[in-house]
């Protein structure tokens, strides 16, 4: 099986919402991405490889799992900076944990590379405001 093909189910299944399979066949994908013989370029072999992980960080999400989500979604952010998608999953992963200030940031980051990205917006505007800020507002 190649990496595309096991994407491409991994996909399939996830439409489905048969997370677990999807999380499997994603997990298949990223190890075969990431092991590329070294004589094939590199440059694809990342981008393919953070398209893996940016999809099983979504299945990572699904199913809740939002501490292999994030650690998904901040191997794409390393692999393939300018991503959006890498942003948006780890901005969502952290606030989903509780991590409201570095939610924020991860979001923050991403529209450093489009400033009007309605994804990126609409997740920064979901994070909770940290207890500063509401103390900040009270006693104003």
């Amino acid at each position: 099986m190649a990496v595309n093909q096991a994407r491409e189910q991994g996909k399939e299944a996830f439409k489905r919402k048969e997370y677990a399979e999807a999380i499997k066949l994603f997990t298949l994908a990223v190890d075969m991405a990431a092991s590329r013989p070294l004589w094939e370029m590199a440059a694809l072999a990342r981008d393919e490889l953070a398209v893996c992980l940016c999809n099983r960080s979504a299945a990572f999400a699904a199913v809740g799992d939002w501490v292999d989500s994030y650690v998904d979604a901040d191997a794409v952010v390393q692999l393939k900076r300018p991503w959006l998608k890498g942003h948006y999953r780890k901005g969502v992963a952290l606030r989903e944990m509780g991590r409201g200030e570095e939610a924020r940031e991860a979001l923050r980051v991403g529209l450093q590379f489009d400033p009007e990205s309605p994804d990126l917006l609409k997740a920064l505007a979901e994070v909770p405001a940290s207890e500063g800020s509401n103390n900040e507002k009270a006693k104003a």
